[in-house]
C-alpha cells in the first residue's frame, strides 16, 4: 500500500462536506426503477459467487449481527462516495 495522500482529517472534512448529497443522490438512485433492477442483478451475482464460500451462514445469524452486517455496508456506500477527488 502506498503513502496515503489524503490526510484522515482532510477525508473526515470531506465525509462532512459531503455526505448529505451522498444521501440525496441514494435517494434519487433507488427511485430509478432501472437502477433498483441493476442492484438486484448485481445482488443475485453475488449472492451466488459468495455461495461455495459462505454457503448459508447468513440466514442461520441473529437479526442483530444481519442488521449491524447491512448497516456497515450502507456505510461504506457513503465513505466510497464521498470519497472522490
Amino acid at each position: 500500500m502506498s503513502e496515503p495522500v489524503i490526510g484522515l482529517e482532510e477525508q473526515e472534512r470531506l465525509y462532512e462536506e459531503r455526505f448529505e448529497r451522498e444521501v440525496e443522490k441514494l435517494k434519487l438512485l433507488l427511485a430509478c426503477p432501472g437502477y433498483v433492477a441493476h442492484i438486484k442483478g448485481l445482488g443475485e451475482d453475488r449472492l451466488r459467487g459468495g455461495y461455495p464460500v459462505f454457503g448459508d451462514d447468513m440466514y442461520r445469524w441473529h437479526a442483530a449481527v444481519r442488521e449491524s452486517n447491512q448497516d456497515e455496508e450502507l456505510a461504506d456506500y457513503f465513505v466510497y462516495g464521498t470519497s472522490e477527488p
